[in-house]
Formats: structure tokens, C-alpha cells, sequence
């Protein structure tokens, strides 16, 4: 999908994130049963940019969703998801 757009697109599978140190995010995955992975977007456009400046956006899902509710402190656990969209149904 990223490519229909013009846009670069790697994932970053368990090995290659072993690879390059990203332990903090492989030390959650291992409360999951999926395995990780990291997907990075990259928008190139053409042309010479007018600022070397780097935006980043990172997905809350990462946060939140990939299993550390169970380590957190029961109190205000409820109030965790009051930022976040609601899922639309399926």
C-alpha cells in the first residue's frame, strides 16, 4: 500500500530488531504471543527540501495495546483508553 503511495516502507522483523538494539521494545514483546514487528514509512519528497528538520510519528498502539496492562498498577486502569478512538465495529 505504502508504494501505491509514493512512499518507502520496511518492517522490522524480531531478528532485525535484535540486530540494530532494540531491546526495550523485544523485552515487551515477550508478554505477547505474536511476535514483533516494527513498520517504518518514509515520505521522500522530490526535489531539494527547505529544511533539514525530521518529523516522526509514532502509533499509540505500541504504548498501550501490545500487553503492558498487566504490569501496570490496577488503580485508574479503566481511564487508560479515554484518549483513544473507538474501534469502529466489525
Amino acid at each position: 500500500m505504502a508504494e501505491e503511495f509514493g512512499l518507502g516502507c520496511e518492517i522490522l522483523d524480531q531478528d532485525r530488531m535484535r540486530q540494530i538494539g532494540m531491546g526495550s521494545l523485544l523485552g515487551v514483546a515477550q508478554g505477547s504471543t505474536e511476535p514483533p514487528a516494527m513498520i517504518i514509512i518514509r515520505y521522500m519528497p522530490s526535489g531539494t527540501p527547505s529544511t533539514t528538520d525530521h518529523l516522526g510519528l509514532v502509533g499509540k498502539g505500541v504504548t498501550f495495546d501490545s500487553g503492558g496492562i498487566s504490569i501496570k498498577p490496577a488503580e485508574g486502569m479503566e481511564k487508560m483508553k479515554y484518549d483513544m478512538p473507538e474501534a469502529p465495529p466489525c
